[in-house]
């Protein structure tokens, strides 16, 4: 009896939105786990909070590559160039500005969260055989679990920015001491 390859199942077309998908998972993996690495020094509860995600999309990476019946070369697996010249970028940044910007962080991961995203609703949609629909919607239920989670950091660094900005503004519109002291005569 022969056993088809899973992969048999799938058109052209479904084959590449599976490698896609994959391919951006590693890139979501490297990337999370660069940006944990980035943070761990002064901002650990975030650092680990990026190795979870890093570890999650590995996980999805495996299972994803399990039911679709998918491998990639050692080099696809190692993530996109594109990706790794990104990383390149934010650390030569971070160099340039002797610290780790965690409002960049936060910026470009969610902004890679976005993109995966994205190319988990398009392949939802896509999509029709049941165990591969369903393994793509409960992943993508956790992309959207990391991406608002990476939102509300974001708003939050937002709101203290403007706050430090009001504070500074309420303390620059303050009369000075000799102002105060006329008005007092």
């Amino acid at each position: 009896m022969k056993t088809t390859h899973p992969t048999s199942s799938f058109s052209a077309v479904d084959r590449k939105q599976i490698r896609d998908l994959l391919q951006m998972n590693i890139d979501s993996r490297d990337g999370f786990a660069y940006a944990g690495k980035r943070l761990a020094e002064k901002h650990s509860s975030l650092s680990m909070r990026f190795h979870h995600y890093s570890n999650q999309r590995n996980d999805f990476f495996e299972k994803l590559k399990e039911i679709g019946g998918m491998s990639l070369d050692e080099s696809a697996e190692r993530g996109t160039i594109a990706a790794s010249l990104h990383r390149t970028w934010m650390e030569l940044r971070d160099e340039l500005n002797e610290s780790v910007d965690v409002s960049a962080v936060v910026v470009e991961a969610q902004l890679g969260e976005s993109y995966i995203k994205q190319a988990y609703e398009i392949a939802i949609d896509a999509f029709i055989e049941p165990r591969l629909r369903a393994l793509l919607t409960h992943q993508y239920e956790s992309v959207k679990e990391s991406s608002c989670w990476l939102v509300g950091l974001r708003e939050e660094d937002q709101r203290r920015e403007a706050t430090a900005g009001d504070m500074y503004s309420q303390k620059s519109n303050a009369p000075t001491g000799s102002e105060q002291q006329k008005k007092t005569h």
